[in-house]
This record gives structure tokens, sequence and C-alpha cells, in this order.
């Protein structure tokens, strides 16, 4: 073998025992400096297990395997807010800093890819002692700046016995700017003493800005500044369906209440599908360009179903809410609205799908558990409706062109089906009216109508009312020796109609 060549092999040799040498120092120094720097920031809060590391130099980058952080429980802090465990085989660790690293013995962890984590939360919500932020993690926020978990299962178990499961496809959160994206995420609740239902919730294409991990971790308040969801869908169960029940001490309830949730700021969602199910309710609702902010709520392109008493779906152009208090409506569950705008709203009713509903009153173990106690101002326009009964094939109510104005209404009348609930000022002006009586012998056409309540006023103009058949076929049809109607009024005016 030529010299030469005995020399590059005996060099490259070198390298790489060199390089393998350097490399497994690496990894022991790496090791060292994350166990070091874990029981420096967390003040021994915070237990910190690694099986291996595997370093690439030449990409400054490295590979935790069989991680596992624990949160420690101390005696001498019972009322601590929450504990947490976090294991995954591989965990990805970016853009090392060299020469921090070699001369300073110092670790910059800038980016972490967890993959497949399983994270268990135990968080007691039934205490309400105010607790200082966690410092550790604000230390971490000056040396990490951004967090990946991919495939991730995380479990919330909560003293009161709610329990949520999420599971994360794939999730990045910037410490610093503290900026959450979601690609998809999909959250499970279970035995929710503040609420009565259990639900599904899928969101993917999620942006929140403002995100305070410190608020989330010990308040459980998952503040923000601003929110842009691409879809969300939430599906909710009333425990009396499924048959739960809660055993949780009432008293402890404003505990609960106290401590959870959080401001709702500017939230914008393209497209909403939000349904809930009970013994005697299903109610689903879904639509485009959801937009919340300073107490207004709109959204566009409404689908509405209804199946309680009666079996309504609706299609609604647009919808405005003035003076809508989320926060207040999620934590007293109950609101007043000051102005309900509906913009065309077509609605279909079968009417009297379930005759036994009234009888079934009250039904509050059904109640999804939020109320509207009052609407001051609820507007219509450009409406129309259509009644039909399939227990009378022939009954048929269509309503074009419906403009109406109500002042204090109050929604919660419904359930009240003994009591009587009048707004206090009703307009309504509507376009052709037609109905087809249920015994198919007569129909009644009105080309407009209009009624006001204050001047207890209503104009009726075209009345037109007439046989479905010619004289031959109408006694075919009656039976009996009566008097064939066709009756036509140009304009009717009755005052002193009070409804």
């Amino acid at each position: 073998m030529p010299r030469y060549l005995k020399r590059i092999l005996i060099g490259v040799t070198v390298f790489l025992m060199g390089y393998m040498l350097l490399s497994t120092y690496v990894d022991h120094l790496l090791k060292k400096l994350i166990e070091t720097q874990v029981e420096k920031f967390s003040s021994a809060h915070y237990k910190l297990e690694i099986a291996d590391i595997e370093t690439s130099l030449w990409a400054f980058n490295a590979v935790i395997k069989d991680m596992r952080i624990t949160k420690v429980r101390h005696q001498h802090l019972p009322n601590e807010r929450y504990y947490f465990t976090l294991s995954a085989a591989r965990v990805y660790v970016k853009q090392i800093n060299p020469i921090d690293l070699f001369f300073n013995h110092n670790i910059q962890l800038q980016e972490l890819l967890i993959d497949k984590p399983n994270i268990t939360f135990d968080y007691n919500d039934t205490i309400n002692t105010p607790i200082e932020k966690d410092i550790s993690l604000i230390k971490f926020y000056y040396e990490l700046n951004k967090v990946v978990l991919k495939d991730a299962g995380i479990h919330v178990n909560k003293r009161s016995g709610e329990k949520f499961t999420i599971g994360v496809h794939q999730l990045s959160y910037s410490l610093k700017e503290k900026y959450l994206l979601i690609d998809s995420i999909k959250i499970k609740g279970l035995n929710s003493v503040y609420h009565a239902f259990d639900y599904d919730c899928k969101i993917e294409h999620a942006q929140l800005y403002g995100l305070d991990l410190n608020a989330l971790l010990n308040r459980m308040e998952f503040g923000y500044s601003s929110c842009h969801i691409g879809s969300l869908n939430m599906q909710m169960k009333a425990h009396s369906l499924l048959k739960k029940s809660s055993v949780f001490k009432s008293s402890q309830l404003p505990q609960i209440k106290s401590i959870s949730g959080g401001k709702i700021n500017p939230l914008r969602i393209d497209y909403l599908s939000i349904s809930y199910q009970s013994k005697q309710d299903f109610v689903e609702v879904s639509g485009k360009r959801f937009f919340y902010a300073t107490k207004q709520l709109r959204m566009h392109q409404i689908n509405l179903k209804l199946n309680q008493k009666h079996h309504t779906t609706s299609y609604i152009d647009k919808v405005v809410i003035t003076g809508f208090d989320a926060d207040r409506l999620i934590d007293e569950k109950h609101i007043s609205i000051s102005r309900l705008s509906i913009e065309h709203p077509i609605i279909k009713s079968s009417l009297k799908v379930h005759e036994n509903y009234v009888k079934a009153l009250p039904f509050t173990a059904d109640h999804i558990g939020y109320s509207i106690d009052s609407i001051k101002e609820l507007v219509i326009h450009n409406g129309a409706l259509q009644l039909s009964d399939k227990r009378k094939p022939n009954l048929q109510f269509d309503v074009e062109k419906i403009e109406m104005l109500v002042k204090n209404l109050d929604p919660q009348y419904l359930y009240r089906p003994n009591e009587t609930s009048i707004p206090d000022y009703i307009m309504l002006k509507s376009g052709k009216v037609h109905l087809n009586f249920p015994n198919n012998i007569y129909q009644l056409n009105m080309q407009a109508t209009a009624y006001n309540s204050r001047e207890q006023r209503l104009q009726i103009d075209s009345l037109n009312m007439q046989s479905n058949y010619d004289k031959k076929t109408f006694y075919t049809h009656v039976k009996k020796q009566v008097s064939r109607i066709n009756l036509k009024v140009h304009q009717l005016d009755l005052n002193g109609f009070d409804i």
C-alpha cells in the first residue's frame, strides 16, 4: 500500500475515533447540563429522568431517549394546585449553541420537539387559595424558545371528579411570544360538576396569541389576547341521558366556579358546529364566520335544528347579538341580551312531534344549564316561515317577507307552560300569507299583514278565503248540507286588537 494512502487511512481512523470520543463526551455533558439546569431552575419542584442522549455535532441537534419529568409532591405544600408527569420515548433538541456548550458548559434549549408524549395532570379545583406564579416556568422562558408536541396524549384529572382527555396531532408553543399554534386537537370532557353534560370537541387549525402558560397551570385560566380557529365541532350529551349524577357537595361549587375559566377575548371561528342532546331535546347549530369581541357576537350562514316539542329546521343568513357578555354567561350561567338581530331566516317547523313534551316538564336535569333571562330587543328582517303537521298532512302555513320588532322578550316562558308572557311591544309585518286548512276544504291567502301591539291594530290587505273544490266536489268531501263560502276582502283594519 502506498505511504500516502496509509497516512490518509490513519488520519481518517484518528478522526473517527476522535469524533466518537467527542460525541460520547458531548452526550454525557449534555445530559448532565440538562439535569443540572432543571434542578437549578425548578428549586427541587421537578424531577427529570433520562435514559440516554444522542447528539449530532454536524447539525447541532440531539435526541433525548426515554425522558420523564415529574412535578414532585411535597408534604409541606398540601394545597399545591397541580402535579404532572410527562413521559416521551423521543425528545428532539434543536439549535444547540456549540460554543456555549463547550466553553461555558451552558445549554440553551432553543427548541424541543416531543414525539408521542404522554402527559398526566392531577389538578386540585376544590381549593380557592391564591397561588403565586410558578417561578421555574418563568425562568425557563429565557432558556427555551419553542416547544412542539406531536401525537400527544394528555389526561387531566380534577379533584372534583371531572376528567379531560386530550389528543393532539401537532401543537407548538412559543414561550417568549406566548403564541400557540394547533394543527388538530380532540378534547373529551367527562363527569363535570359545574356543567350538566359531557362533551367531545375537535379543533383544527387554531392560533392563540397571548396565551399565559402560568395562568393555565396555576389558576386553570385559559387566558389569551386573541384567537383564530379554522373549525370547531362540539357535541354535548346530558348527564341524565348518560345516567350520570354528581355526588360532589354543592357547597363547593362556588369555589370551583371562581377559579375556572378566563376572559373571552376576541375569538374568530371560520366554521362552528355545536350540538346538545338530552332525553327531551336535540339542538344542533352550525355556521360560518363566527366572531365575538366586546360583548358582540355575530355569525353567518347558520343552520339550526331543534327537535323538542316541535321539529324545526332553520337557515339564517346572519345573526348579530349585542350586549352578549360571554364571561358572565360562563361564570353565572345566565345573561340578558340587549339586541338580537336575525337576517333572512327561513324557518320550517313540523308541529307536535313529541306530544308528551310538556307533560315531561320540569326537566331541569336535562337542561343544558345556560339560559337567557331576557332580550330587550328582537329584530327579524326578511324572514320566512313554513309550518306543517305529519298528523294532518293537508295543513300548510306559509308566511313570506317577515319583518318583526319585539321589545322585552322573556325566553324562559317556554319552560313555564302554565304561564303566559307577553312582550311589552310587538310590531309585525309580512308579505304573502298562505294557509291550507287541515281538512283541505279551504285555503286562506293574504297579500300583506301588519300588526302593532302598542296601537292594538291589525291590518290585512287582499284577504281571500276560498274552497279548494268546485261545488260538486265540495259536497262529495263534506258529505253534508253546508254552505260553501268564498270570501274576498280588499282591506281589513281591526282596531283594539290585543293579543
